[in-house]
């Protein structure tokens, strides 16, 4: 994954599964044994996808396929490479999910795209690619360099580079893991960016100073659990990550997904996150008993709910001491 965020500038931010710092673009040609600058050059110029078969150093021929993540401003934000055997079926690994995004400190916005703001919502929404960033960061929930990018965006010229991971809420109560890339371009006087879904690649970590105030340790039949609740009711809240493993019960080998809540006890843990989200003490709790589905089918659970603990997006994921019976 090749950044193009500024004017005249390049480098591989993410290769192999892996981030990589700021590496340039010529690193990338000594160990492909292809020069793919020209590819990004054409890509930045035409805004479209290349897939060529070229000639590499060694005279090998290799198929060169490369994705734009086009900006709400128009302009290419990332490339997307693959290089790869002439007869290689792209289809057996797709370009990585990436959205744009720009931030306008004159007027204080940050505007996206539809592919990025569907990135974390279950229906599109025009009107909301265009937001303050108290509105847009609604959906993080950790995020250790909100400093750092606050002064990227109100200070570019002494910080005129970002990149962090931030642990955000889908709106259907998932909890993802997105790389943040972006670069002041002083050509337009804005902050460019894009982020990358790395859920798969990168599984969530969170402050382990915050954790170690509300998780107790793990048993044989007790874990701590957060759980994401939707924007609608369109979808069941969601066990979306697990701060300690997860009981024996509840792991199940064939299922890769989250534990499914029994549907006859969704009305509780919504009333019970409507309770928590008006209490007037943001340490309250409450206690409730619902199935989750595991290892053997549905394993009845108590557990003690409070909000996570964070002024962004507070009541919409609890934080879950949670005990099988």
């Amino acid at each position: 994954m090749i950044e193009t965020l500024a004017s005249g500038q390049s480098s591989l931010v993410w290769s192999r599964g892996r981030r990589t710092e700021w590496q340039s673009v010529g690193a990338l040609a000594r160990r492909t044994e292809v020069n793919p600058a020209p590819v990004v050059d054409r890509i930045r110029a035409t805004s479209e996808p290349v897939d060529a078969i070229v000639t590499g150093v060694r005279g090998e021929q290799r198929r060169i396929i490369a994705v734009p993540t086009i900006g709400p401003d128009g302009l290419v934000h990332a490339v997307s490479l693959r290089i790869t055997s002439p007869d290689d079926d792209p289809a057996t690994d797709p370009a990585p999910r990436l959205g744009a995004m720009t931030f306008d400190p004159s007027t204080y916005t940050i505007a996206q795209t539809a592919d990025s703001y569907m990135m974390t919502s279950n229906s599109p929404d025009p009107a909301a690619c265009v937001r303050k960033p108290g509105v847009f960061l609604r959906k993080v929930f950790a995020f250790d360099a909100v400093a750092e990018l606050t002064d990227h965006c109100l200070n570019p010229a002494g910080r005129p580079m970002f990149r962090g991971t931030l642990g955000i809420k889908h709106d259907n109560g998932s909890l993802l893991s997105f790389h943040g890339v972006s670069r002041f371009d002083a050509s337009t006087g804005r902050v460019r960016g894009f982020a990358h879904d790395i859920t798969d690649h990168e599984p969530l970590a969170l402050n382990p100073e915050t954790l170690l105030n509300i998780s107790p340790a793990a048993t044989s039949n007790s874990a701590t659990v957060l759980i994401g609740f939707p924007a609608d009711e369109q979808f069941a809240p969601v066990p979306s990550y697990w701060v300690t493993p997860r009981p024996a019960a509840l792991h199940d080998v064939d299922h890769a997904g989250p534990n499914r809540v029994h549907p006859d006890d969704v009305p509780k843990l919504l009333r019970v996150q409507q309770l928590l989200a008006g209490a007037a003490d943001s340490n309250a709790s409450l206690c409730l008993q619902v199935r989750i589905h595991g290892r053997d089918g549905w394993v009845l659970c108590s557990l003690q709910c409070a909000r996570w603990p964070g002024a962004n997006i507070n009541s919409a994921i609890l934080m879950c001491q949670l005990t099988t019976t």
